[in-house]
């Protein structure tokens, strides 16, 4: 007697098969199969195992037992590396596999042909894995990245022309808290006084390394009003001050000079004009 055995190719398919030729015995052989089968060949057949009684013209038979096997599922683990900062392109999708019948053939929803896919942008990345028998196995995963950093600005702007009494504080969200901030005075909270007029700004750096950058032109340095122009222009009253000077700050400190000074001699220091201008 010979026996062929096909077994399954994939976790639960139906593709085995089982032959057997019996030889000897008396006259033409009949079968009798577990699953019902009378031939003395069965297909089509689930991993199992599957019993046979062959009998002869006489009465005579004999039986015997196959098992048909197949390889075990095919699994997919993966380990997602996410993009680190808003609009990157860094994340990563590792996999690992096992069962099937080795080897892989690997085919990503981005084109990508290898085991493991790198330097992705957040989205969605379906796998499918195909093994040596052609069975298949397919996974997604997510690559997701935080939300984008943004910041905003609250400042008080330099009162009088040589002094530092400005300052800022930055507001932050988004990103991957918490953040640090080095500022262009090289502070490093999120918020900085004692400032002069100028050009400022903050670099702000969270828990992933990525980074905003916050710049504006304030605090303001005002100008002052000028000991030899208040002089000229004194006289001639406030309507002429208030036209000539840029800021409502300005007009309002020289209007008040003009008056306050018309009678003296001497113009008040500067000193005293920037102690007056922080009392407006």
């Amino acid at each position: 007697t010979t026996v062929s055995i096909t077994n399954v190719l994939c976790n639960g398919g139906a593709t085995g098969a089982i032959t057997i030729n019996v030889t000897g015995g008396t006259g033409s052989i009949t079968y009798l199969w577990s699953n019902g089968a009378q031939t003395p060949s069965i297909t089509g057949l689930i991993a199992g195992t599957y019993g046979v009684t062959a009998s002869d013209v006489n009465g005579c038979s004999a039986s015997a037992a196959f098992t048909i096997t197949q390889p075990a599922p095919i699994l997919i683990n993966s380990t997602v590396d996410n993009v680190s900062c808003n609009g990157g392109n860094n994340g990563a999708i590792d996999i690992t596999v096992n069962g099937g019948t080795v080897p892989y053939t690997f085919a990503w929803s981005n084109g990508a042909i290898s085991e493991d896919n790198s330097g992705l942008i957040a989205g969605n990345y379906i796998v499918t894995i195909t093994d040596a028998n052609g069975c298949t196995a397919i996974r997604g995963d997510n690559v997701l990245e935080p939300s984008p950093i943004t910041s905003t600005i609250t400042k008080s702007d330099v009162k009088c022309f040589g002094t530092k009494t400005g300052w800022a504080k930055v507001s932050v969200n988004g990103g991957l808290p918490p953040y640090t901030y080095l500022w262009s005075t090289f502070q490093g909270t999120d918020s900085v006084g004692n400032l002069s007029g100028g050009l400022f700004y903050v670099i702000i750096t969270d828990d992933g390394g990525c980074q905003q950058v916050e710049r504006w032109p304030h605090p303001v340095q005002r100008r002052p009003v000028d000991d030899a122009d208040l002089l000229h222009r004194r006289h001639r009253g406030p309507r002429h001050l208030q036209q000539q000077h840029a800021y409502p700050h300005q007009r309002r400190c020289a209007e008040r000079f003009a008056v306050e000074t018309h009678h003296r001699e001497h113009p008040p220091s500067l000193a005293a004009r920037c102690a007056l201008c922080e009392t407006l």
